[in-house]
């Protein structure tokens, strides 16, 4: 699969049974869907509801290649993901899923970015 920001070759890293695909280059990562509900399901962290106004994206998803949209995500700080139409998942710029985690005060980023791994945060 190709990243849908740098368009690099996607790598996967297994993690407590979970295969994330993430570009070592941007540090962007891929979460296929029913990832983001393993992944709070193994910290106890909830994410803030990713909700919000849809608008048509730029960028490719890296199952079926369609254009994403760019979901603009209520709260502090601003966010804006990008998610499959066709439901395959969301793509987390770097800190973007730290970010998200952090919002609601239930678990902290540290959790998220242990719970990625250290190879994850920063390119090889």
């Amino acid at each position: 699969m190709r990243c849908p920001a740098c368009r690099a070759e996607l790598l996967v890293a297994e993690r407590d049974g979970l295969e994330l695909d993430w570009c070592p280059f941007c540090r962007g990562l891929w979460l296929d869907s029913g990832e983001l509900e393993a992944i709070t399901a193994t910290l106890g962290v909830r994410f803030a509801p990713l909700i919000g106004p849809r608008e048509p994206g730029t960028r490719p998803c890296p199952r079926c290649r369609k254009t994403m949209d760019s979901l603009a995500l209520r709260g502090q700080p601003p966010l804006r993901l990008d998610v499959c139409p066709e439901g395959h998942g969301w793509w987390f710029d770097a800190g973007e899923l730290s970010a998200l985690s952090a919002r609601r005060g239930l678990g902290t980023a540290e959790d998220v970015v242990s719970f990625l791994g250290e190879r994850l945060r920063r390119a090889p």
